[in-house]
């Protein structure tokens, strides 16, 4: 095996010719160099992330780093397939549980056929991370989820791999566009609510406050949800070790009344690079817009700082499009499924979801 590789491949399994192996944070420029390589060939049509090490030492890194579940396949000491599984807490009817988002796999486009099909059937079986027979099991593995292509095959040929070898009937658990923020049409929106009493305050939130960032994020809103939840210190590097991420508060008789997460990111369509400004979260109370309204100028404007070609809303799902159309946010041609499976089988849920996008 490679030299270079650590002692995190010291656990391996594997069929025929291939050996699986659990990486570490340290193995980071392995798996970028890996993605930076096939996803081009993969997925450079439609656009992809730059997966960089600064950009996956950011998705790995943090208090969970020892908990994400990232693999490896090897072919002849080639590193030849991978995938992630990032360690997330859900809150969902009632409970917190301990989900991991199944992501970033990938085989490479360079096998033949028959070994590529091998290959990614192998890589199918490790998703069921909470099964004892499971290549890579997690004790406290609650569910795992992942989102798809409304018109994915890869999506249908999982659901049978999963249904085959461990009886599991995944569904689709929700379906959801991506947006993108029209800015013009935000601005408009501001400029005519402005002209009203205005009786809180817009301004960066910073590291120090990211107990207050964390307690609001992790209210739990009405009616069935499945969102995503964090500690102070998961939030505190997920929103602040990075000089590309943005935070901004809503402050009102010096509370905190909502705030908005966003990052830019380099996508690589058809071997060319231009800068998107990603909002992944925003927090507010559906009932207070113009709240919502001021916090995404701020994602425009940086985004026309930096000269990003979209600000992109990835995690709209839970949003109520009626009340956030008129502020300029339009469904793109992009429609996404998330599809979730636990250890009781399929995990039946159909609703709205507040769950990072990787």
């Amino acid at each position: 095996m490679d030299a270079n590789l650590t002692n995190s491949h010291k656990r391996s399994s594997g069929s025929d010719s291939f050996k699986f192996s659990k990486f570490s944070y340290d193995d980071i420029p392995q798996i970028s160099n890996l993605l930076v390589t096939i996803w081009p060939i993969l997925y450079g049509a439609v656009g992809h992330p730059l997966f960089s090490e600064d950009y996956l030492r950011w998705i790995y890194g943090g208090p969970n780093k020892e908990k994400h579940v990232m693999v490896g396949a090897w072919l002849n000491h080639d590193l030849i397939a991978y995938q992630s599984f990032l360690y997330r807490r859900v809150f969902y009817g009632g409970k917190t549980l301990n989900a991991y988002l199944w992501t970033h796999a990938t085989v490479s486009p360079r096998l033949a056929p028959s070994e590529r099909v091998h290959c990614a059937i192998q890589m199918m079986k490790q998703g069921v991370l909470f099964d004892k027979n499971s290549r890579f099991y997690v004790e406290d593995c609650d569910l795992v989820y992942a989102f798809n292509e409304v018109d994915s095959h890869t999506r249908e040929v999982v659901d049978k791999v999963l249904k085959k070898h461990f009886a599991i009937d995944r569904k689709i658990n929700s379906v959801f566009n991506q947006f993108i923020i029209l800015p013009n049409k935000l601005k408009k929106y501001v400029n005519e609510i402005s002209s009203r009493e205005q009786s809180f305050d817009i301004r960066i939130a910073t590291e120090k406050e990211s107990d207050k960032l964390a307690n609001l994020l992790n209210q739990v809103p009405q009616g069935a949800q499945f969102v995503m939840q964090m500690t102070e210190d998961e939030l505190r590097h997920y929103f602040f070790s990075r000089p590309d991420h943005h935070t901004y508060a809503a402050y009102e008789e010096g509370n905190l009344r909502a705030f908005i997460h966003f990052f830019t990111v380099q996508i690589i369509k058809e071997t060319k690079a231009h800068l998107e400004l990603i909002v992944e979260f925003i927090i507010s109370d559906p009932a207070q817009k113009n709240y919502a309204a001021h916090l995404l100028l701020k994602a425009v404007d940086v985004a026309e700082k930096i000269n990003a070609k979209a600000v992109v809303f990835e995690n709209a799902n839970f949003l109520d499009f009626d009340a956030y159309q008129p502020m300029g946010l339009m469904p793109t041609l992009r429609k996404m499924t998330m599809s979730a499976f636990s250890r009781e089988g399929s995990f039946d849920y159909s609703g709205t979801f507040r769950c990072d996008v990787k």
